[in-house]
């Protein structure tokens, strides 16, 4: 048994890329859930596609040298897991299963999606706008989840300061989000 153990090499390789797999996963699920829900309506029916997704995910993941969009191909995958739960539903005589409909509604949710991605490229993009000081507060409130107070003592100001600048920075977002998506013919 010893001499099996030893034979069997680590690539640490290995666990690097588990380890973005599941970094992916994790920034990435809720979307592909969300995309699910959108044509499943049970959610414990959709909690077992997101699982059927996530497993599939991760055996072609291995099997891929890199993804461009993880959330794009999550969502394609969990399409063609939805569409196999929708045919075992129409065998079991469950539901209608009308393919053209399905279609339909498969477009709309992939368009909300776009929708999502053009939104959060503008957010993205007006977040480079805003000055150094402006960006490390939003960061520190929203991303490390600080409170106000922790936010304000680290930056050395008044936690006040603080709760006045997140809503002016806010808006200030908002107010460009809204200028790049009428530019891009978006709304």
């Amino acid at each position: 048994m010893r001499e099996e153990e030893e034979n069997i090499t680590h690539d640490p390789a290995d666990d690097l890329r588990g380890d973005q797999f599941v970094r992916s996963l994790l920034i990435n699920e809720k979307r592909i859930y969300a995309f699910i829900l959108t044509l499943v309506f049970n959610r414990a029916d959709a909690e077992d596609i997101m699982q059927d997704t996530a497993s599939v995910m991760w055996r072609k993941y291995k099997e891929t040298d890199s993804i461009a969009d993880f959330a794009a191909w999550g969502i394609r995958i969990a399409h063609y897991k939805v569409l196999e739960f929708r045919k075992k539903q129409y065998k079991k005589k469950q539901i209608q299963f009308n393919p053209e409909l399905f279609e339909e509604i498969v477009g709309g949710a992939q368009s909300v999606n776009d929708e999502l991605d053009a939104r959060m490229e503008a957010l993205r993009n007006c977040l480079t706008k805003l000055g150094k000081r402006e960006r490390r507060l939003l960061m520190m409130r929203h991303e490390q989840n600080a409170t106000a107070g922790s936010v304000a003592k680290r930056l050395g100001i008044s936690t006040d300061s603080v709760y006045k600048a997140l809503p002016r920075i806010h808006d200030i977002l908002l107010r460009c989000i809204r200028r790049t998506l009428i530019s891009k013919g978006l709304t």
